[in-house]
């Protein structure tokens, strides 16, 4: 189950490196920052992998953080297709989150992947 995942780029060549290292850091640790000046491919990254491992996770959720809006609206086409739920436009932010974590919670094996997280206060 991926949601809204974008395409992996068609010209993604070579770092199978880096894709191995997310990898192995995520089995061992659950999570990882890929952190870089904007434009040096951590999302082509992030995409790839999520292409290359969408078998190892039961589901795969991609938010992008550009802004707070574009993240909040993310996690509201999630509650609304994970619990079928119509009011996720009108809840606040903070119901969705916890909504939405809940669910993580109860999931085995998923991948979050919070893209352009420029401004921290987004998260």
């Amino acid at each position: 189950l991926s949601h809204t995942v974008p395409k992996p780029p068609v010209h993604f060549i070579g770092r199978e490196d880096i894709l191995n290292k997310v990898h192995n850091h995520l089995v061992m640790h659950g999570a990882v920052i890929l952190a870089a000046q904007g434009g040096m491919g951590k999302s082509s990254i992030a995409l790839e992998y999520a292409n290359q491992y969408k078998n190892t996770y039961d589901s795969i959720f991609w938010v992008p953080c550009n802004t707070v809006a574009s993240a909040i609206s993310a996690f509201q086409i999630y509650a609304r297709s994970l619990f079928m739920t119509d009011n996720a436009d009108t809840m606040p932010a903070e119901n969705i989150v916890q909504l939405i974590c809940g669910k993580f919670a109860s999931l085995h094996r998923y991948l979050l992947i919070l893209d352009n997280v420029d401004d921290e206060s987004v998260l």
